[in-house]
């Protein structure tokens, strides 16, 4: 998301990420080994009407995959609630049930703690199944094949192994689309892909969401991750440690034959490269910035919720999603975080 929906509170400083004020003359921001976050949301939403039956609402969850644990789920609430998730995807989330709300506000507010590395450390911890097929069929604004089968091959002609295909596609997305810092695209987010490819400019969704065509149009299994950012691009001297978060950022996963699952971040390649730093942005293919991937929340798109919503399929699902009477109905949310400690590269450990 842009940079100016962040906004922070840094009373405090890390060390070891000190970024450079002449970009020309000193190294990119260091990533940290860990980073252990505790994320604090306040839902609000109001019945529509005197006469709402029942309100309906899903939270997001973020779940322990190979790159996150996620050590702690709070979530206070003046109904039960329960934990569910979703078959396609393995998405989880909390689900909470209003009878007869009246028009009062209702609020409640979810919290984690995650603890993230910048490389794998549980080979074993499957968040979903990885299966192939799944993450080779096109969704809704996600085509596959057809014209873009053709432009992914023409832009790796000169490559055999599939790592430096998926390479190639990294570098055309990253050279010929731009960051829309305005939001002025008509379709901003939506991961429409026939519409970015015309316009040639869009957010991280966007971005991404060709990123992914092109890849399994060559027969690389690839999905969208949804997240949380701690900073914006470049990111600030010193990094926040606390402060509020704007909006979502998501980056890209391909299962690369004979190199597993990697990471992909083109959107914020671009970002890095137009602020001047091309280290960092040629970083972004096979491995992620942890302050903006602080948390690993959803994947996929067209998202069917648990249990099943009535409004019809989530493009994704990174916000609160409510609906009355089966009618989608709008959610307030406000995320905070608080950086509780990280590892920097030289295994030095700051609280």
């Amino acid at each position: 998301m842009k940079s100016h929906s962040l906004t922070f509170c840094a009373t405090a400083f890390l060390a070891c990420w000190m970024v450079s004020a002449s970009r020309a003359q000193n190294p990119p921001p260091v990533n940290p080994e860990a980073l252990t976050t505790r994320f604090t949301e306040t839902v609000t939403l109001r019945p529509p009407s005197l006469q709402t039956k029942q309100i309906r609402l899903w939270i997001p969850i973020p779940s322990d995959s190979p790159q996150q644990r996620v050590l702690q789920v709070s979530i206070h609430a003046p109904v039960p609630y329960r934990l569910t998730q979703e078959e396609r995807y393995h998405n989880r989330m909390a689900y909470l049930v209003f009878d007869h709300p009246n028009q009062h506000p209702i609020s409640l507010e979810v919290s984690w703690v995650v603890t993230r590395y910048a490389t794998p450390r549980f080979p074993s911890v499957r968040p979903f199944p990885l299966v192939s097929a799944l993450f080779l069929q096109p969704d809704r604004l996600v085509p596959v094949g057809g014209p873009y089968t053709a432009l992914a091959r023409q832009q790796t002609a000169s490559a055999s192994a599939p790592y430096d295909k998926a390479e190639r596609l990294f570098a055309y997305v990253t050279q010929h689309f731009r960051y829309d810092y305005s939001d002025s695209s008509p379709e901003y987010g939506n991961g429409d892909v026939a519409f970015v490819c015309s316009y040639k400019k869009g957010n991280c969704s966007d971005i991404h969401s060709v990123l992914v065509t092109l890849l399994r149009s060559l027969g690389i299994p690839a999905y969208i991750a949804f997240g949380f950012p701690l900073t914006g691009i470049p990111a600030p001297n010193p990094l926040p440690t606390e402060g509020t978060i704007g909006g979502y950022h998501c980056w890209v996963w391909a299962n690369v034959p004979h190199k597993g699952w990697m990471p992909m971040d083109a959107a914020d390649a671009i970002r890095w490269n137009d602020h001047g730093y091309p280290q960092m942005a040629n970083r972004l293919f096979g491995a992620l910035y942890l302050p903006r991937t602080a948390v690993d929340v959803s994947r996929g798109r067209d998202i069917v919720l648990s249990p099943h919503q009535k409004a019809g399929p989530l493009n994704y699902f990174i916000y609160p999603y409510a609906e009355a009477d089966g009618k989608a109905l709008h959610v307030n949310w406000h995320l905070q975080f608080k950086v509780l400690s990280y590892t920097a590269s030289d295994a030095q450990t700051h609280q």
